[in-house]
């Protein structure tokens, strides 16, 4: 995975070891199966990491836009 504006990168087994590591912190603090996370990153390749990290752990990830403000996250149905 390559950002094209900074040239920042990941390889497939760096990406696999940060999922893996992510899935194993969030089970540890209680994610899981039946919970839904709510992701709200910016589209870099950390991101890639944070979605399948969620999925890894168990969880619904369910992605919210970054560009929301307060107001307007706070208006969004939750349900």
């Amino acid at each position: 995975m390559i950002d094209c504006l900074t040239g920042w990168a990941l390889t497939g087994r760096q990406i696999v070891d940060q999922v893996r590591r992510l899935a194993g912190g969030l089970t540890a603090r209680g994610f899981g199966a039946g919970r839904v996370t709510a992701i709200m990153a910016p589209t870099v390749p950390d991101y890639i990491v944070l979605f399948h990290g969620v999925a890894w752990a168990g969880d619904t990830g369910t992605t919210v836009n970054p560009s929301y403000t307060a107001d307007e996250w706070a208006q969004r149905d939750h349900r």
